[in-house]
């Protein structure tokens, strides 16, 4: 049996990656981050569909509003206004957001000993301007 940890924000990159695992994978273990982002209620709507509809045997929403609370971020920080910065980093940056989601993602994988964990990151070739989930579909049509 193949068990997967999969992390999901909601997004189609999260969808298509959810499409993979289940898929790939026998049992899907879905896990979502809430850390006071502007769009989490959508998000977490659109998690809790996901995990619905490939039938996840558990999705959990983790508490990370200590996110938030460091601030520095217009994701985060409604006091922040948006601003797109198409050369530099946005300040829609959360500080080391990703680094941490995948620590716990591990920690979790521990508990669930999962066979696959992280499917996401199998596929986390960096290329520019298209999002992860988006290269592994690319990259499946090629083969």
């Amino acid at each position: 049996m193949i068990k997967a940890i999969v992390l999901l924000s909601g997004g189609m990159d999260s969808l298509l990656t959810a499409a993979i695992a289940a898929k790939e994978c026998d049992e899907l273990l879905f896990l979502h981050f809430a850390y006071g982002q502007r769009t989490q209620d959508k998000e977490q709507d659109c998690f809790r569909a996901i995990a619905a509809h490939y039938q996840a045997k558990e999705a959990s929403i983790v508490d990370y509003r200590w996110l938030a609370d460091i601030g520095g971020s217009a994701l985060t920080d409604s006091k922040i206004e948006i601003d797109q910065h198409p050369d530099g980093i946005p300040n829609t940056y959360v500080p080391f957001r990703n680094a941490s989601m995948l620590s716990a993602a591990v920690a979790w994988a521990e508990v669930k000993t999962a066979t696959k964990d992280l499917h996401r990151e199998r596929w986390k070739k960096t290329v520019p301007a298209i999002p992860i989930a988006a290269r592994a579909f690319l990259k499946r049509c090629k083969a």
